[in-house]
C-alpha cells in the first residue's frame, strides 16, 4: 500500500485517526514547571476497543459498504484497497 493511501472525501486530508474507548493509559511525568504545567515523557496504553477510524482533520468517520463504522485493522485495510 502506498504512503498516500487515504484522501478524505470531505476535506482531502490524508491522515487517519484510530479512536479507542475504554483505554487505560500510563504516562510518566518528566517535569512540572513553575506555572504547574506538566511535561510528559513515555506513555503506554492498554486494553480498549476501537470505536472507529476517522479523518484526523475533519472527523469524517470511515464506513464499510453497509454503512457501519469500521472497527478493525483488517476492515480498514480492505476499505483502503477498495477505494484505491
Amino acid at each position: 500500500m502506498s504512503k498516500n493511501y487515504f484522501n478524505c472525501p470531505k476535506c482531502n486530508n490524508n491522515k487517519i485517526e484510530e479512536v479507542i474507548e475504554n483505554v487505560t493509559q500510563y504516562s510518566t511525568i518528566d517535569s512540572i514547571d513553575k506555572d504547574g504545567d506538566f511535561k510528559y515523557g513515555q506513555s503506554l496504553a492498554e486494553d480498549g476497543e476501537v470505536q472507529n477510524y476517522q479523518c484526523s482533520k475533519c472527523g469524517f468517520v470511515i464506513l464499510d459498504e453497509q454503512g457501519n463504522k469500521i472497527t478493525s485493522q483488517d476492515e480498514l485495510v480492505e476499505y483502503l484497497r477498495r477505494i484505491k
